[in-house]
C-alpha cells in the first residue's frame, strides 16, 4: 500500500532548488505536500500541494508545522530546534542536505547549533552558511528517494 503521510516543507528557509525538487515529485507520484511560509511562494497548481501563509511572527511556521504533522509525515526543515521537537512526537524529519534528525543524532546537533550561535554572539566564529550548489542538492534528492522509499515498503 503506498505511503498516505503527508510531506511539510518549512518554506521559510527552504531553498528554492529543494522546493521544486519535492514539488516534481509530488506531482510525479501524486504526493500531498503542505507549504508553510511566512509569505506566498511559487508552487504552481499541482493536484495535493497546499500552501500555507502564517504571520510574520517568529516560530509562526514551526507553530503550524508542530500543531498539523501527523506520525508518519514527512517534514523538510532546517530549524534544528523545530527538528528536535518534531523527532520527540515521532515525526520523520530531513534537513535541506539530506540529514535525516533522529533521536539518536538531534540532540547533538542542537548542542552543535547553540555552541555555535554562542561562538557567534562572541565573536569567535564567523556567520557560516556555505553556499547551496549541485552537491548538496543531490545529497537531498537522494535521501529525499531513500525516504519516501522507505515509506512506501515499511517491510523492507
Amino acid at each position: 500500500m503506498p505511503w498516505q503521510g503527508c510531506i511539510f516543507i518549512d518554506g521559510d528557509s527552504c531553498p528554492r532548488q529543494v522546493r521544486e525538487l519535492i514539488l516534481r515529485t509530488a506531482d510525479r507520484r501524486s504526493l500531498r505536500v503542505v507549504l508553510v511560509s511566512d509569505r506566498p511562494l511559487p508552487a504552481g497548481s499541482i493536484p495535493g500541494v497546499t500552501c500555507v501563509v502564517v504571520p510574520r511572527q517568529e516560530d509562526a511556521a514551526d507553530s503550524y508545522i508542530q500543531e498539523h504533522a501527523q506520525p508518519g509525515d514527512l517534514i523538510i526543515t532546517q530549524d534544528i530546534p523545530l527538528a528536535a521537537r518534531l523527532v520527540e512526537d515521532d515525526r520523520l524529519v530531513l534537513n535541506h542536505l539530506g540529514v535525516e534528525y533522529t533521536r539518536e543524532n538531534v540532540q547533538a546537533r542542537l548542542l552543535q547549533r547553540n555552541t555555535m550561535a554562542e561562538m557567534r554572539l562572541l565573536g569567535l566564529a564567523g556567520e557560516g552558511g556555505r553556499r547551496f550548489g549541485a552537491r548538496e542538492l543531490k545529497g537531498f534528492a537522494d535521501a529525499f528517494d531513500r525516504i519516501l522509499t522507505r515509506l512506501n515498503h515499511p517491510n523492507k
